[in-house]
């Protein structure tokens, strides 16, 4: 770090959105393609209304029968389970999946620390940070890390 403070203004990315009219499959195939932690999601303005974890995409793919009874996972094969994520996504709207537990917003100005607290309170990777110029980033769990540990 060099002695320079390092602030989320200074390390926010640019990140992909989804729609909150967006079909949950839509936001998974986002997440998936890019590798990624999860997604912010906006609302019709742009405007960011949520962070949707990949976790949570997984999470909605289990059915509550098998979340009850994780044994009962075993009885799916590869294409049943295909068949069955695709029935739990499809005509389900990110709005009707988005947690609203998991949106944290920190200024430009937070410390690592704010961010890795509010990363550690909602047990998300994905930090919201408003910029001073009035836009959006985010700061994912992985960049902070990086940003923090010492070259190897």
């Amino acid at each position: 770090m060099g002695g320079v403070p390092m602030r989320a203004g200074h390390i926010a990315e640019d990140f992909p959105s989804v729609v909150l009219d967006d079909e949950v499959l839509t936001a998974a195939c986002v997440v998936a393609r890019g590798s990624l932690p999860g997604v912010v999601v906006t609302g019709s303005g742009g405007r960011p209304c949520g962070l949707l974890p990949a976790c949570d995409l997984v999470a909605g793919v289990v059915p509550g029968f098998v979340r009850e009874s994780p044994g009962l996972a075993r009885v799916y094969d590869d294409e049943g389970a295909d068949q069955t994520v695709r029935g739990l996504m499809t005509g389900r709207l990110v709005g009707e999946v988005l947690p609203d537990t998991r949106f944290r917003v920190v200024d430009g100005d937070a410390t690592a620390m704010e961010m890795a607290a509010a990363m550690a309170l909602l047990h998300s990777p994905l930090v919201l940070v408003r910029l001073a110029d009035g836009g959006w980033g985010v700061v994912t769990a992985n960049r902070l890390l990086a940003c923090l540990l010492p070259p190897a």
